[in-house]
């Protein structure tokens, strides 16, 4: 039998078919946010592969909402679905960039499309210099991704690279 339209399943839409859009996280998003951050992969990429607790992360999501110096985005798309979590941590005169797409959306080709779209919006909006991206040397996919929005080598330290990006097109 054939399938309905309410039966489509959306995570296989072609990315250019979908709208990016994104807001301020709040309390409400806490649980997506832990979940996506014990991912195994997730862990695997980052600076702190330990699992974290929900009271700990309870802990730091009420932090970082109230903060002045840090700004975290909820990235939707036209359908409602959350794809990932955006992170800057503000510095002088620029910021550091973190990213975490949703397991179920990885691979789909959002990384890079999220990271354009969020860096214009963030330099534009927040008059900063220029992005940094910390990313550990063999998470590829997120070298790659990063790259792809003419983000360029600027620095390597012993276990991270970083990458940089002035001005969006």
């Amino acid at each position: 039998m054939g399938r309905g339209i309410w039966d489509i399943d959306f995570s296989y839409v072609s990315y250019k078919m979908i709208q990016i859009t994104f807001r301020k996280a709040e309390l409400r998003d806490s649980n997506d946010i832990l979940i996506w951050r014990n991912d195994i992969v997730t862990r695997q990429n980052s600076f702190n592969s330990e699992k974290i607790s929900n009271e700990e992360h309870k802990r730091w999501i009420k932090d970082v909402i109230y903060s002045s110096e840090i700004n975290l985005f909820i990235i939707t798309n036209n359908y409602g679905n959350k794809l990932g979590v955006v992170r800057f941590n503000n510095k002088d005169n620029h910021t550091e960039i973190n990213i975490t797409i949703a397991p179920k959306y990885r691979n789909k080709g959002f990384g890079s499309k999220v990271i354009k779209q969020i860096s214009n919006y963030y330099i534009k909006e927040y008059k900063i210099s220029y992005i940094i991206a910390k990313i550990k040397p063999e998470n590829i996919y997120s070298i790659k991704a990063f790259e792809n929005v003419d983000y360029k080598f600027h620095k390597k330290y012993k276990n991270h690279i970083e990458l940089k990006r002035k001005l969006f097109k």
